[in-house]
């Protein structure tokens, strides 16, 4: 017994030592490895970042100024069509519509923003009517310069009718977005 144990002591000194001479040996690659690179140029040397902001340390960007929080609102007609092959089933309609959006202050916004909804509709008879959430996302620039996307959407009231599988809904109501935008100017160090 005495042996046996002797014998399995001896087996793992032997292994702990060979495996801390490998060790050993895969440092000294390593570092000759690293000392052959010494020599190597790149070809575009890396450059220093500001670790707050991951833009380069030289030439940031100060910004004066706040952003601002901006409601836009705008009324809209929504209208779709879809066919229906029986006259009973569940038909899904795209409804879409165009609206000029204002801002809190009453100012509009230049341009026309289109809103679309796909919903679903049971059909049973010849009324149609559903609740579709039209949306739409309104990029602001002011002289050319990006200020902020904001999402508006809206919960709108349609209904119609079935004609002969033909499917035409059609309401209007409100659509209405807020989010932050930037009204700072740039300016370099």
């Amino acid at each position: 017994m005495n042996r046996l144990l002797l014998a399995v002591l001896c087996l793992g000194i032997s292994s702990q030592a060979f495996a801390l001479g490998a060790a050993e040996s895969s440092l000294g690659l390593a570092d000759k490895a690293f000392t052959e690179l010494s020599g190597f140029k790149l070809k575009n040397p890396l450059r220093r970042f500001d670790a707050r902001t991951g833009l380069p340390a030289a030439g940031v960007v100060k910004v004066k100024g706040t952003s601002k929080y901006v409601t836009l609102r705008g009324f809209v007609s929504v209208s779709g069509t879809a066919f229906v092959s029986n006259q009973t089933g569940y038909v899904f309609i795209t409804v879409s519509g165009d609206t000029q959006l204002s801002d809190n202050s009453g100012h509009y916004v230049n341009g026309f923003v289109t809103v679309t909804d796909t919903s679903g509709y049971y059909v049973n008879g010849s009324y149609v009517s559903g609740w579709p959430r039209p949306s739409g996302m309104v990029t602001l620039y002011q002289n050319g310069r990006y200020l902020g996307t904001i999402r508006v959407d809206g919960n709108i009231p349609v209904s119609g009718y079935n004609s002969g599988g033909w499917i035409r809904v059609s309401g209007s109501g409100w659509v209405e977005g807020s989010g932050w935008i930037n009204v700072e100017e740039p300016q370099t160090p």
